[in-house]
């Protein structure tokens, strides 16, 4: 499934989030996601958090299409959420949607391709239009973009761009046109370790990383007066079909795994725990962060 964005509630709130790419894995990787909470805490928000992200009691649980299935659905579902799961592949979000609503989350898929401006807007407004406002955003369309510098095109680095970057900018941008009147609301991309290191024979895909990264954190001193909140999750190797895709043969797997310091690959619902936090009340004072989330990997 193309997931482009999603949206969920934590305990009453809205979230979106998407990915252009993948299937509908663990959701734990996506490209944006937007939350609102519930009225009871909404108005203690109003009156004591003003500069903080907007939350309606439900805690945001992203889920993404690319790379990550649903393993997290039911904490997401256990907390109330309302969630909008957007995405190319309709046949595959509607299989989400229908899932989430067992598990007891109001949930609904709407077709996007965050490559395209007037997809990711038309997501935002109807998102809104449905739940009144959006809460917080999980950021998480990805793609690979494999090979040397020597081997790369104007096509390679646009197919690569154009979903890593173009898709992260216009998601935050319509994203921060509702959440800034609103007075807060919280944003999580997802970028990668290498958005902060390089990697032979990836060239592109870490270029594009450290462009997300970049971008989250001017988005984040450009959204701070607002009460908007911005950070980025950036996840070591995790098992998913990008990472089996990136590696190529279980032999490299395993070698990867054996180069983490913890000895494992990561699971999605570990990196979606960390976006669900900077997403969440508990990280109110964290915006322009980047959460790296390895196994240790970049410690040494």
């Amino acid at each position: 499934m193309m997931v482009s964005i999603t949206s969920f509630a934590m305990k009453d709130w809205t979230v979106i989030g998407g990915s252009p790419l993948g299937r509908v894995q663990r959701l734990t990787k996506g490209q944006a996601t937007e939350l609102s909470m519930p009225s009871g805490d909404a108005e203690r928000f109003r009156e004591h958090d003003r500069e903080r992200l907007h939350e309606h009691p439900r805690d945001p649980h992203h889920r993404r299409a690319n790379g990550y299935r649903t393993r997290h659905r039911p904490g997401l579902c256990q907390e109330g959420a309302r969630v909008v799961a957007s995405g190319r592949r309709e046949a595959e979000g509607k299989v989400l949607e229908a899932e989430l609503r067992s598990l007891g989350a109001e949930a609904a898929f709407i077709r996007a391709d965050v490559r395209h401006e007037d997809d990711v807007r038309s997501l935002i407004d109807e998102t809104v239009t449905r739940f009144g406002r959006i809460d917080a955003a999980v950021n998480a369309a990805g793609t690979e973009g494999p090979g040397p510098v020597v081997d790369q095109t104007a096509e390679s680095h646009a197919a690569t761009f154009d979903t890593n970057v173009l898709g992260t900018l216009l998601s935050m941008k319509h994203e921060l046109r509702v959440m800034q009147p609103q007075g807060r609301g919280s944003i999580v991309n997802i970028s990668s370790t290498y958005g902060h290191e390089g990697a032979a024979g990836a060239s592109v895909y870490v270029a594009s990383k450290h462009a997300v990264e970049g971008m989250t954190k001017s988005a984040a001193l450009e959204a701070a007066r607002s009460g908007v909140r911005v950070n980025a999750v950036a996840p070591g190797p995790i098992e998913t079909g990008m990472l089996n895709r990136f590696t190529g043969t279980a032999e490299r797997k395993t070698a990867l795994a054996r180069s983490v310091p913890l000895g494992r690959v990561g699971d999605p619902a570990e990196i979606a725990r960390a976006a669900i936090f900077l997403a969440s009340e508990k990280a109110s004072f964290v915006t322009g962060q980047i959460l790296t989330a390895d196994g240790g990997k970049t410690a040494g």
